[in-house]
């Protein structure tokens, strides 16, 4: 069951604490799925996590139009990662799913096990 964890205004307090729960979520061995209305502020929360050697790219996907995403996070969108690694390979390791409000389909998420609620 997914609920809304942290909820209100950006401030850089707010994106620390996402990176923190997510890094804990995934020493549990837990898959996290992050939403947020902007590909703003999916991709600060992307790029404070991956400053962290426990969190790999390797398990991350980053949903959305490759164009409104950071540079920094643009390795980690499906089509990057489809230019490089043949696909069952890489629907087994990831993890992590990150998307805007907007782009997220419940068939797609449920494919990979994630439920979300809105």
């Amino acid at each position: 069951m997914a609920e809304r964890i942290v909820v209100g205004k950006q401030s850089p307090c707010k994106t620390s604490t996402i990176v923190a729960l997510v890094r804990c979520l995934r020493a549990l061995g837990k898959s996290v799925l992050i939403s947020a209305y902007t590909h703003s502020a999916v991709d600060n929360v992307l790029v404070k996590l991956l400053q962290h050697p426990d969190i790999s790219g390797d398990s991350i996907l980053r949903l959305g139009s490759r164009h409104q995403i950071k540079s920094e996070c643009a390795h980690l969108t499906l089509s990057a990662k489809l230019e490089n690694v043949p696909q069952p390979a890489m629907y087994d390791s990831i993890a992590n799913i990150y998307s805007t409000v907007v782009s997220m389909r419940y068939s797609f998420h449920q494919s990979f096990g994630f439920m979300f609620a809105h």
